[in-house]
């Protein structure tokens, strides 16, 4: 039972410190977007793209902020693991 607690506890910290990097990465994918999207909507007002560009660009800011807040979610959920394996929930 003891083996069991360790583990648990060890492949909680784990997916803890795993969550915790994506965090950054996907902000950085929403930065990503957001300069995609300023750079998209710049270039439909000149003329010079199509509104399915812009649209694109707008679905692909949509899918890095969800990406983020699955992030978070994952972290989360990870440091609820964590406490209910050290029994401190």
């Amino acid at each position: 039972m003891e083996d069991g607690i360790r583990l648990q506890v060890k492949q909680s910290m784990l997916d803890l410190d795993s969550s915790a990097k994506n965090i950054p990465v996907t902000q950085k994918g929403i930065e990503s977007g957001e300069e995609n999207l300023r750079v998209n909507a710049e270039r439909y007002k000149a003329q010079v793209s199509t509104i399915t560009d812009l649209l694109d660009a707008q679905t692909l800011l949509a899918r890095a902020r969800l990406d983020y807040y699955r992030a978070l979610y994952d972290h989360n959920q990870a440091k609820a693991r964590l406490d209910r394996a050290l029994g401190s929930y």
